[in-house]
């Protein structure tokens, strides 16, 4: 897997030069507008103060159409802004050794039925919205992962309540891991009632007193049924691994084994990698940020197909 240092210099090299250019288109649209406001404001005081309405108001709508027109433009530069940025990202990520290509649908998601196979979230997810979905393998691994905003209808007020929101990923094995297991953040066990209530009428155990990491036991609660052999599934290379992800970090990490697949789930409150139509977007940050999201998701994915 590629290191931060080595995706800093291709940003230099290669994502900063796009954004420059994408910079100047913006800053040239947003002039446009500007002007053809400022024309409107101008024919509209000539006109009513030479009392010339007709010619006022022909003009004014030409110069609306302009305007609607410069509109467009801005809606097109915003669209076109993340898939333009993902895909050089993904272009340095598959680079490294055993990953395939790695392709890109903005406007795809993982199917809503995955989600809950995954176990991890118990709600009629009212509303299911996804985006930004990237697919490819790494290893023997196959997996897709996209951007998710889950809510449920509240059963108390008018409002819908959050389920999930970040980045959702699942992997599929070769070969089954056989039995099931489930990985919740333990912070988390207040809002995750409803879930670990169906876990335990499904017959799911609290495993925790079977892991020996200290740490891992204090972040986490696991559960899994009686087929699922945990040391085989969780080994303690996993967990130190899954441990480290979490060091520094004010995510929340969920993670399944469900026979054949991988289910991880990372939230992200921030819409990243959005461009901002009145502010630069020259940032580094804010393609790192978008990076290392999907660079975490993907080392995870990684490991696993290492260690098993």
């Amino acid at each position: 897997m590629r290191s931060s240092s080595d995706f800093r210099i291709f940003y230099n090299h290669t994502i900063f030069p796009e954004l420059l250019r994408l910079e100047k288109y913006r800053k040239r649209l947003l002039l446009l507008i500007g002007i053809s406001l400022f024309f409107i404001l101008l024919v509209t005081v000539v006109g009513l103060a030479l009392d010339i309405l007709p010619l006022t108001l022909s003009l004014s709508l030409v110069i609306g159409i302009y305007i609607y027109f410069l509109i467009r433009r801005i809606q097109k530069f915003i669209s076109d802004f993340k898939p333009l940025v993902v895909n050089l990202i993904l272009d340095f990520i598959d680079d490294s050794i055993n990953y395939t290509q790695l392709k890109y649908h903005p406007k795809r998601a993982i199917k809503k039925a995955d989600f809950y196979k995954s176990k991890l979230f118990d709600s009629p997810a009212q509303i299911y919205e996804g985006e930004d979905f990237i697919e490819g393998s790494i290893g023997s691994v196959k997996f897709e992962l996209c951007e998710l905003n889950v809510l449920e209808k509240s059963k108390v007020r008018q409002a819908f309540n959050p389920i999930f929101k970040g980045v959702f990923t699942k992997a599929t094995l070769e070969v089954s891991m056989g039995g099931k297991v489930v990985i919740l953040p333990r912070d988390e066990k207040v809002n995750l009632t409803s879930t670990i209530r169906k876990l335990l009428q499904a017959r799911f155990l609290l495993m925790n007193q079977n892991i020996r990491d200290k740490g891992f036991r204090n972040r986490f609660l696991v559960y899994a049924d009686k087929q699922a052999k945990l040391k085989d599934i969780l080994s303690k290379e996993l967990q130190n691994s899954i441990e480290k992800y979490c060091e520094g970090e004010d995510k929340l990490l969920y993670m399944s084994f469900i026979n054949k697949d991988v289910y991880i789930a990372i939230t992200e409150e921030k819409n990243i990698l959005e461009p901002n139509v009145f502010k630069p977007n020259l940032s580094y940050q804010l393609v790192k940020e978008f990076f290392e999201d999907i660079q975490l998701q993907l080392k995870i994915i990684e490991d696993f197909d290492l260690h098993h």
